[in-house]
């Protein structure tokens, strides 16, 4: 496992998003707002050096943080 650390519910939007989901999907699914999911996309590719989602999701699959 890397040693990126992602917090739990930055781990639920990241696996959301891995799943194909949308912000607005993810919102759903974790019943939380736009702005708490927009804000874990950000954070979640600034830990991951991502410049955009799908380069987020796939670097988190190269380093074994998702399947």
């Amino acid at each position: 496992m890397s040693g990126i650390n992602l917090s739990p519910f930055e781990m639920d939007v990241l696996q959301c998003l891995a799943e194909g989901m949308n912000k607005r999907g993810a919102m759903h699914k974790l019943g939380k707002s736009s702005k708490e999911v927009w804000g874990a996309m950000r954070s979640i590719q600034s830990k991951l050096s991502a410049p955009s989602v799908p380069r987020a999701v796939e670097k988190a699959r190269e380093q074994g943080l998702i399947k």
